[in-house]
C-alpha cells in the first residue's frame, strides 16, 4: 500500500474546506475577530487522514501498520527518522509537529497547520522548519505545510493573494483554491505546499 504526498495533501485541503464551511454556517462567522481556531482545523486534518487511512490497518505486522498522531515531539520525529547530528534550530524552537503520519515505527510525513489573516501568507519560517525534517535517507517521504487564509478576501485579492503564494514558493508544489460562501460574493483560502524529501 503506497501513501502519496498529493493525496494526502489534498485531503488536508478538503478538510480545511469542509470546516470553514461549517463554521460559517453554524453562524460563528460574524466578525474578523471571531476567527476558526487552527487547532480546530488541526484536528479536523487528523480526523479526514484517519477517516481515509484507518482501513490501511488491518495488516498484522506492526512494522507495515499506519499511525496518524497529532502534536508528535519533534526530537521523537527525528529519532524515529534515524537522522544523525543537531535538530535544526528551527525545529527545535517548535518543539512538536501538528500530525504525523507514521509506517510502523518510521515517520513518513509531517504536516504543519497554519493560518494567516488580510496578508497573503508568509511562510518561509514555517518551510524551513520542516524542510529540515525531510532530509536524509530515514527521514519522512514529505512533508506538507497546510494553510487557511482568511478576512473575506473580494476577488481581485483572492487572486493577487494566490498568486503571489505561488510565486514565491515556487520551488515547492503548491495546492490553492477559493473557498466560496453561499450569500457572499467574498471568499477565503485554503492551500497546501508540499516539500519532497531529498537524501
Amino acid at each position: 500500500m503506497r501513501i502519496t504526498a498529493d493525496e494526502v495533501a489534498h485531503t488536508a485541503r478538503v478538510a480545511i474546506v469542509k470546516t470553514v464551511r461549517e463554521y460559517v454556517q453554524r453562524g460563528k462567522y460574524l466578525c474578523y475577530d471571531m476567527v476558526l481556531p487552527e487547532y480546530l482545523i488541526t484536528v479536523r486534518v487528523y480526523d479526514a487522514l484517519w477517516r481515509k487511512y484507518r482501513t490501511k490497518n488491518t495488516t498484522r505486522s506492526k512494522k507495515n501498520r499506519f499511525y496518524i498522531t497529532l502534536e508528535e515531539p519533534t526530537e521523537f520525529v527525528k529519532k524515529s527518522s534515524k537522522k544523525p547530528g543537531r535538530t535544526a534550530t528551527s525545529v527545535a524552537k517548535n518543539k512538536r509537529h501538528d500530525v504525523c503520519l507514521w509506517r510502523g515505527e518510521r515517520p513518513m510525513c509531517v504536516i504543519e497547520v497554519k493560518r494567516f489573516g488580510n496578508r497573503y501568507g508568509i511562510f518561509d519560517k514555517d518551510l524551513a522548519r520542516i524542510d529540515s525534517v525531510v532530509k536524509g535517507r530515514f527521514a519522512p517521504t514529505f512533508s506538507i505545510l497546510a494553510f487557511y487564509g482568511y478576512g473575506f478576501y473580494d476577488q481581485n485579492k483572492s487572486r493577487k493573494h494566490m498568486s503571489k503564494i505561488r510565486s514565491q514558493y515556487s520551488d515547492y508544489k503548491v495546492d490553492i483554491q477559493e473557498i466560496r460562501f453561499q450569500g457572499f460574493s467574498e471568499r477565503d483560502l485554503a492551500g497546501t505546499i508540499t516539500v519532497v524529501n531529498h537524501p
